[in-house]
This record gives structure tokens, sequence and C-alpha cells, in this order.
């Protein structure tokens, strides 16, 4: 997962919940990554993977009932348009207009449970290319996923008699978007036999040149497979360096022409309860510019497999 993108850097702080769009290679963002999807590449939003023989690997067994359940419950399939209400258990389709200028178009549906739930939200899109989601209720609370393109995942508690505004929005290019609300599955995720939807939370702060320059605390997710030897979310996937017991190491060097970048990461598993914790560290170095050196550490907390 490489990581923390600082180009001109300011200090900021997100509080995001769900998953969010986090960095990309040729973007610079500020974030950390953790991309994927299976090896046949068809799961949902993320990235072909591909195997190595090289590749250290986990042979982790977890106590039962940590994978959640497996199959997507029956669905209805609809057609909608904004401000419609949905209901758990339903595919809806719709269209988002173009943002105009600075100003994101939005399109809004509400849902409203009937019972105390946890629920999965997928929001996918083949023609508009970056789409996002957030949901909020009528006290201001509110999820967001924000990724880089416009596959978007929220799992989250929802309240019984509540109502919750479902919010997808653009900047970019409009187009007809699909968006699942369902109960928690990992078929709806797309996941393999032997990846794992691991929800948790990153704090990271930035020195460059030994000077504060950033910080954020941020509510994410990682597809993770222990058997195949990687690590991922919606825009990179990074193989496993090395192996201790259940506890993994991700190493990866970039030379960017002007940057060289440093990435390494370092986490551990506890099959029993599926708690995930661990932390990164980025170093950028740079032949030109302001800076000679930013340096970002990233503590990873709250980690649990989900699905």
């Amino acid at each position: 997962m490489p990581g923390i993108r600082v180009p001109d850097i300011k200090i900021t702080i997100q509080r995001l919940r769900g998953f969010s769009a986090i960095l990309t290679l040729a973007v610079a963002t500020f974030t950390l990554v953790a991309c994927g999807g299976g090896s046949d590449g068809s799961s949902g939003g993320f990235i072909d993977v591909g195997t190595s023989e090289e590749t250290a690997t986990i042979d982790i067994t977890f106590a039962p009932g940590l994978r959640g359940p497996e199959a997507e419950p029956s669905v209805s399939e609809l057609s909608v348009t904004d401000n419609d209400a949905i209901v758990i258990n339903s595919r809806v389709t719709g269209t988002a207009l173009p943002g105009v200028a600075d100003t994101a178009s939005e399109f809004e549906l509400t849902y409203t449970p009937l019972v105390d739930r946890e629920v999965l939200i997928v929001l996918s899109s083949t023609e508009a290319p970056n789409l996002d989601l957030e949901v909020s209720d009528n006290s201001l609370n509110s999820e967001q996923s924000e990724n880089s393109n416009s596959y978007e995942v929220l799992l989250m508690d929802v309240d019984a008699g509540r109502t919750y505004t479902l919010t997808v929005s653009t900047l970019a290019e409009g187009g007809q978007f699909t968006l699942l609300l369902t109960e928690p599955n990992r078929a709806s995720l797309g996941l393999t036999d032997t990846e794992y939807f691991v929800t948790h939370e990153r704090r990271g702060s930035t020195l460059c040149d030994s000077s504060p320059e950033g910080a954020y605390v941020q509510q994410t997710y990682w597809i993770i497979n222990w058997a195949e030897g990687y690590i991922s979310d919606p825009d990179e996937t990074l193989n496993f360096t090395s192996v201790d017991g259940n506890a993994f190491s991700s190493e990866q060097t970039l030379d960017l022409g002007s940057v060289t970048e440093n990435f390494s990461l370092t986490l551990d598993t506890n099959s029993t309860t599926g708690v995930v914790s661990g932390n990164a560290t980025q170093t950028r170095t740079f032949s030109s510019g302001e800076f000679s050196q930013c340096v970002t550490e990233i503590d990873f907390r709250e980690g649990q497999v989900k699905l």
C-alpha cells in the first residue's frame, strides 16, 4: 500500500467514516492505500493482483463466524429518480448529472430501516468516472466513501426509524450508476474464498524537514489475502515481502524522477478475534523543490476482519 502523498502539503485533518479514496501512484494526494480484488480481476472495482512464487504467504485459520455471510440475499432490481426512497436488499439504477464548475451534482435517495442493523452499501458506475457516496442522518452524522474512481463501499450501522440520506455526487462527468443496499455479505463485494474485508482506522502525520506539515484520521478498509500474500484497496495492491507467524510486512521503493519514495507496512493478525493492527512509514526524498525529505508515519487502529 504505497502511501501518503504530500505534494503541496497543508495542515489537514480529515474525518472520514467508511471507505474513502486513498492514494494512487499517479495522483499526489494526502492518503494511504490498500486496494485490490480477486486474482481473476472480477472483484467489484478492484485491481487484478496476480501471484508470484516469491510472494510470502500466511497459512491462517480464523475462528468460526469471522467471515460473515457468504451469499448475497435476494435483492430487488429497481430504477430510481432523485429523492426516491429505497429499502434494504435492493439494487437500484439512477443517473447522476455532471458537476458544474466547482459545484458537485447530487443525486439523493432515502432509507429508513425498520430495525437496528448493519448494512452494506456498494456504489459503482461504468459511465461516470468519479462518483462519491455519503450517507447522513437528520442528526448531521455522516459516513463517506470518496475513492478516486466510481467504486464506493460503506459498511455501517443504522438505527430503526431514523431516515438516512444517501447522496451520490460528482464534480466530473455524470452517467448511470448502480447502488446496492443490502445485508452484509461477501458475495456483494466479489471476494474470493481466501480474501477478507478488513475495516480499520488510520492516524497519520507528516514531517517535512522535521517540521509538522499534515495530519489526518480516517476510517477505511483493506482487502487482505493471507493465503496468496497480498493486501489491497480500490487503488493499489502490494504483495507481502516477509512474514513472521501471523505478521507480515510489505515494502516498496519507487523512483519518480525528482522524488524517491520508500514505503513499508507491517501488520499482525489475531486469528481468534480477527483483530488486525500495525503501522506504516513513507519517506519521500526530493532532489528539488521546497523540501528535501518528508516522512509520514501511520498508525492502524481498530482493524477488524468483518467479512
